[in-house]
């Protein structure tokens, strides 16, 4: 990886709380950095000052200096005052979980769209970990109604944060109301089709094989942010297929509403397309959390992609798995080589024409 930053990551499991460790290192990788080295701590809870122990801290610490890393990414969501206590601490920067999900989306971003929501959510992030601060701060004052010249330079931030968010929610806004018509029309002629699912299990791949639309479809976390649609034809039915954001696990809230107006179009789908890595079962039970907490109440149709990359006995097997928990609307296909596609389409006409769509 060129130019890659070299970082550390530090990842606590919790009562509440185990981290997946792989996909973390995937999404520091799409971000730009270059795991040296993983540091796992069990808690009942964290530290109220630096989240991991006080020995772990010195050890990531003594990592640092002696590796010359520039960044420790922790695998959580820290507060205002934690996040200074460890750059304090480290001498490096420090990101959390939220934040570096926030700066993959805002990397990524195309759409002025997907960059005014990417600049709400980030501004979001950084207005809580202030506030964080703020408590902080007010308590090293200099006694009551005193207020340090730290405290009154982070009332400044605040306000100017507070400024921009309000400047981009009406712009936000605006679009959402201009989404709002768009769909209104669509609505009204066609049924829409959502294609969903974990990020990186093929969507864009399977919308390229569905439209012959050329998007990006790449091997990274998060590689398309804005969504893409396109009317299909199949067998004398006519709907409107869209391709939208990926889902992980612990998506930030912030992320959720910033991206509103993206992912309204889910829910005004009749048909939601479960797009998902048949290695990772785990995935369904994320994607379909997701789409619990945005309200969406349509039919949901699970595609279990990368079939060719298992053997016949295993893929059965999963397969089996998954229709034993969501009925025969399972099918299995390979969005790369085309196969199970035309039996997937076939399913979704099937049910838009159930409900006499």
């Amino acid at each position: 990886m060129e130019n890659a930053v070299k970082s550390v990551l530090v990842a606590v499991e919790l009562p509440d709380y185990i981290p997946d460790i792989q996909e973390t290192i995937r999404l520091c990788e799409t971000y730009g950095s270059k795991i040296g080295e993983v540091f796992y701590q069990k808690r009942r809870e964290p530290d109220p000052a630096y989240f991991i122990g006080r020995g772990k801290v010195e050890m990531v610490r003594e990592f640092i200096k002696l590796n010359g890393i520039e960044l420790a990414i922790f695998d959580n969501t820290l507060t205002g005052s934690q996040l200074a206590n460890l750059q304090d601490v480290l001498e490096c920067e420090v990101l959390d979980r939220v934040e570096l999900i926030c700066r993959i989306f805002e990397k990524h971003a195309t759409t002025l769209e997907g960059k005014l929501q990417t600049q709400y959510a980030l501004l979001k992030v950084q207005l809580a970990k202030l506030k964080g601060r703020g408590v902080e701060l007010s308590r090293l004052g200099g006694g009551i109604g005193t207020r340090g010249p730290g405290e009154r330079q982070i009332e400044r931030e605040r306000r100017a944060i507070r400024k921009r968010l309000a400047a981009l929610k009406k712009q936000l806004e605006e679009i959402e109301k201009n989404f709002e018509t768009q769909s209104r029309r669509r609505r009204q002629s066609l049924a829409t089709v959502a294609l969903v699912g974990y990020t990186n299990a093929g969507k864009s791949t399977l919308f390229k094989r569905i439209t012959n639309v050329d998007v990006l479809a790449t091997d990274k976390l998060f590689a398309t942010l804005s969504n893409k649609g396109k009317v299909v034809w199949w067998k004398g039915k006519k709907f409107f297929l869209v391709d939208t954001i990926g889902f992980i696990k612990n998506l930030p809230h912030e992320l959720i509403d910033a991206f509103k107006a993206t992912l309204k179009v889910v829910l005004e789908a009749r048909v939601a397309l479960l797009v998902l890595d048949i290695r990772k079962e785990r995935e369904v039970d994320i994607v379909n959390e997701v789409l619990d907490d945005i309200g969406f109440e349509g039919r949901r149709i699970v595609a279990l992609n990368k079939v060719d990359l298992l053997g016949e006995e295993e893929a059965a097997l999963k397969i089996g798995n998954m229709k034993s928990r969501f009925g025969q609307d399972v099918i299995a296909i390979s969005a790369l080589r085309g196969e199970g596609v035309r039996r997937l389409l076939d399913v979704v006409v099937e049910v838009l024409d159930e409900g006499g769509l």
